[in-house]
């Protein structure tokens, strides 16, 4: 596995770039982060807010893969620091123990645990990138840490629409400042006024 870790003088983001040709199947390459958190839960990003999932599954959990999902990242923290995984791809973790650990790559032959569904084109076979970074946090509270892993997975793009009849230059720029502290998920023209931008 050939892995490059940038590191940005002005981001507390450490990116990592793995590449590597599998020729396994059945198997799953993942990426391992220490913490010795005094919580027993993780809070992950997911569709529509940051979810808090205890570590240790319930009493009725059989599968034996304990693995979760996660949308932009995943954060073991407490008040004392913490880290926070974020991923591009493939977005599953694991928290065992100490160590919280972003799954790479799943090579899988079969689907489901309930039955037999053959995959045969789901081992991933051949040339793989991966693409994912991580935080020391400050504490469980850290929201740069959050806003940089909002960032790194959904860089921030903008359109014309074509539907519109204001005519923008190729240079004009939208800009948002808010501390830092506000993730936008869309901007467009308002509906009344041409000049004013609408946050949604």
């Amino acid at each position: 596995i050939n892995t490059t870790i940038t590191i940005y003088e002005d981001s507390p983001l450490i990116e990592i770039h793995s590449e590597f040709d599998n020729a396994c199947i059945n198997h799953r390459i993942r990426a391992k982060f220490n913490y010795n958190c005094l919580n027993d839960f993780v809070l992950a990003d997911t569709i529509f807010d940051l979810t808090k999932r205890n570590i240790k599954k319930e009493k009725e959990w059989i599968n034996p893969s304990k693995a979760d999902r996660m949308n932009a990242f995943v954060q073991y923290a407490d008040k004392l620091g913490g880290i926070l995984v974020a991923g591009k791809g493939l977005l599953e973790y694991e928290v065992e123990g100490d160590n919280v650990y972003l799954t790479l790559l799943r090579a899988v032959s079969r689907m489901g645990d309930w039955f037999y569904f053959p995959t045969p084109n789901a081992e991933c076979l051949g040339h793989q990138v991966c693409e994912y970074a991580f935080i020391a946090m400050q504490n469980e509270d850290d929201d740069i840490a959050k806003q940089c892993a909002y960032s790194y997975n959904r860089p921030s793009i903008f359109s014309k629409s074509i539907s519109s009849n204001i005519d923008y230059k190729d240079d004009d720029v939208f800009s948002i400042n808010a501390d830092d502290l506000v993730v936008a998920s869309t901007i467009k023209i308002a509906e009344d006024d041409d000049n004013i931008m609408n946050l949604a």
